[in-house]
Formats: structure tokens, sequence, C-alpha cells
């Protein structure tokens, strides 16, 4: 995410060379960031909404963190200066997943059944555009 009144059409990392970029602690983004050398500063925050923040009142020329959770959070609105850029091809790119137990099979399977059936009769979807998401994975 950059400021709103950056309308470039960033597509990757060495697009911001030279600039100040923030992400969250604990994600994969930060020392993803930092190995590159790209930037002049990396800066790690708590909260998604911290980098927002930063981004918004233009203390961060970019701002880095999961799409759906960037997109939630600028779609409530408290961060009118901000936008995602569409056109950025991600670099750094991680899982979601559900924890079983190991030994607890069944309980895999009826999960992955779920979610499956989930997908296939389009409430995944459903709930995405409800939220103002999108899908961006299979």
């Amino acid at each position: 995410m950059v400021p709103r009144t950056d309308t470039k059409n960033y597509s990757a990392l060495e697009d911001l060379k030279g600039e100040v970029v923030g992400a969250q602690i604990g994600t994969a983004f930060v020392d993803a960031l930092k190995k590159t050398g790209l930037f002049t500063e990396v800066k790690a925050y708590d909260t998604i909404p911290d980098i927002l923040r930063d981004v918004n009142t233009g203390r961060l020329k970019a701002g880095f963190g999961d799409y759906p959770i960037l997109a939630y959070n600028i779609k409530q609105g408290g961060f009118p200066e901000v936008r995602l850029v569409d056109s950025y091809k991600p670099t750094v790119i991680g899982t979601v997943a559900i924890g079983v137990r190991k030994g607890d099979q069944e309980l895999l399977t009826k999960i992955n059944a779920s979610l499956a059936k989930l997908r296939v009769n389009g409430t995944v979807d459903k709930i995405l555009d409800k939220w103002g998401l999108t899908a961006k994975s299979p």
C-alpha cells in the first residue's frame, strides 16, 4: 500500500529502492524486505493499522502486509489517504493454515472436506465479497 496521491503502478520491490517502508513484526515481510538491501529503512510495526496510519500520514512511502488484511482495513474507511497497489507482484508469499493434532486424521479430513465444500458451493467467494475482498489464489 502507498499514499493515495502516489499513482505510480509499482510492480516490484526495486520500484521503491531508497525509500522508507514498513511491515508488521512477526510476519515474513520484515526480514525479507531488510535482506534486499533496497530500502533506506524498513520499519517494524506491531499492527497493520499502525502501518496504515504511517502510510496515510506520509511517514512511510509504502507498507507491506497480507492482502486480505490490508484490503479489509482500507475498506473500513479509517485510512482514506491509502491505496492498495494492484500492479504489484508479491515476492514474499505466505500461506494460511489450520493446525490439528498430528494423529487426528479424522478431524483433518473433516476440515479439508468442509473447506472444499465451501469453496465449490461459492460460500468462500460470498464471504470474501461481503468484506470487499477477492480470492487471490485457487
